[in-house]
């Protein structure tokens, strides 16, 4: 007979408490909601990929700005194009810098309650 649908396992650090597996997320009553040591840590995991996941759109955003810059800088001969490209350039070092700053700061929040 098959596993039912939307059946986890995990497999926590031996330094907790408690090992938790086969958790059902569809169950009303499963053991993550009783434990609050693994909803934090959880909770904790989840906010630390979606601040990753932040600063790769900041770098993917920038990456793109700094194409159309260059793109603009080469192929265009005339003075408007160029200085658009160059503020593209200049605002895509600008996000890195933002992001990476933004991504650091999260990280150290978010340490203090792990």
């Amino acid at each position: 007979m098959p596993q039912p649908l939307g059946r986890l396992e995990f497999i926590l650090e031996p330094s907790e408490d408690e090992l938790v597996t086969n958790i059902d997320p569809l169950s009303s009553s499963n053991e993550i909601s009783d434990n609050p040591n693994v909803r934090n840590k959880l909770a904790a995991d989840r906010t630390s990929l979606a601040n990753e996941r932040t600063l790769l759109a900041y770098i993917r955003t920038a990456i793109a700005l700094l194409a159309t810059g260059i793109g603009l800088h080469y192929f265009f001969t005339s003075t408007i194009p160029i200085v658009i490209g160059i503020v593209l350039v200049t605002l895509s070092a600008l996000l890195i810098i933002l992001g990476v700053r933004r991504f650091l700061s999260q990280r150290r929040r978010t340490k203090s309650f792990m």
